[in-house]
């Protein structure tokens, strides 16, 4: 259990908390009161026994554990519904042979540390998104996305693909984001790409941005309006983020620094997205264009002096929360940021 470090802001009713060392914030509730992710750091080459664990964090009750199922090696949270108290994830077994790994996609209710295998079907599955009642879950079964709601749905695959994922849904849970792959042996190309899956449409494969051979999404808003997420060249050139909607298509964010820059988490009308580069975290808008969180902050009057934040990997539906990861006085440490008042940056 980690000690909250709380640091008042002098300009607005921000709140900064120093989530403790080796914690990685996934996803926020949508006030920003219910914090999941992952503590520990896993390298199986110095200490294959130390794994990470996923968590539920609280303002009132700190951090309690998300349990993995009997005989697996440990857990992650991967989506947290609108009021906190239903979360999915998976429960891995680990084991220094890849073919003898294997993960079940699950789900913690009511808060509670104790997880359910909820597919009831064989198989390796994970569970990434959470619609914002609760009742919708979307994943990956045996290599192919899946939406559940009371009963699997195999969502499919693009054209001459072999596998796709599910990443995200919209709130309402009628819009699926997925990856998955393509290939036309007419023209001998194809690639990884994002889709999105709805009942009246099925699978809709969105296109590559200008310059990339590879599109994966990363995140959905909680409209099914805007995807995030990053692309790139075999060749090497770095990978940047982009936005996309049906309107305008694909949109290059920028990029933060010399090096990788990556869209992590967005508000629920996608005018808002938060991410990381070279240079660190970032925040971007539609108004202002990207900035660095530590500076964004700091305008706010937010006390930072110490932290060097990294990167910011979710941002609640309504925009007044950001978590993610950084080192404070060298140690690499997790943060949650409330109270962020609705101004341009």
């Amino acid at each position: 259990v980690t000690i909250d470090l709380l640091v008042k802001s002098s300009l607005w009713a921000v709140d900064f908390y120093d989530l403790g060392p080796n914690v990685r914030p996934n996803f926020i509730s949508t006030n920003g009161s219910v914090v999941i992710g992952s503590m520990g750091r896993f390298n199986p080459h110095l200490n294959p026994t130390n794994f990470p664990q996923a968590f539920r964090w609280t303002s009132s009750g700190g951090i309690s554990n998300l349990e993995f199922l009997p005989g697996d090696s440990y857990s992650v949270a991967s989506g947290i519904s609108a009021d906190g108290l239903t979360v999915v994830g998976s429960s891995v077994f680990y084991s220094p042979n890849p073919r003898e790994r294997s993960g079940k996609a699950v789900r913690w209710i009511q808060g509670g540390g104790v997880a359910s295998y909820f597919l009831e079907a064989d198989g390796r599955s994970s569970a990434a998104g959470l619609s914002a009642g609760g009742d919708v879950i979307v994943g990956t079964h045996n290599s192919r996305a899946f939406r559940y709601n009371g009963g699997l749905l195999d969502l499919g695959l693009l054209p001459g693909g072999g596998y796709s994922s599910g990443v995200a849904v919209s709130a309402n849970g009628e819009t699926v984001l997925g990856n998955g792959d393509t290939y036309d042996l007419e023209n001998d190309s194809g690639g990884d790409r994002a889709f999105l899956w709805k009942q009246n449409t099925g699978i809709i494969m969105l296109g590559l941005p200008d310059g990339t051979q590879y599109f994966y999404g990363s995140n959905l808003s909680g409209d099914g309006n805007v995807v995030i997420g990053y692309g790139g060249h075999w060749e090497g050139a770095f990978e940047a983020p982009y936005r996309w909607t049906e309107a305008s298509g694909m949109q290059h964010l920028g990029s933060f620094g010399d090096g990788n820059t990556y869209a992590n988490s967005l508000t629920f009308d996608g005018s808002k997205i938060v991410g990381s580069g070279a240079d660190g975290a970032f925040i971007w808008s539609e108004s202002s264009g990207m900035q660095g969180l530590s500076v964004f902050l700091s305008n706010l009057g937010t006390d930072v002096s110490g932290w060097s934040l990294g990167s910011a990997d979710a941002i609640s539906s309504d925009g007044t929360a950001i978590a993610g990861t950084g080192s404070f006085n060298g140690e690499y440490r997790g943060f949650l940021v409330t109270g962020i008042p609705d101004i341009h940056h």
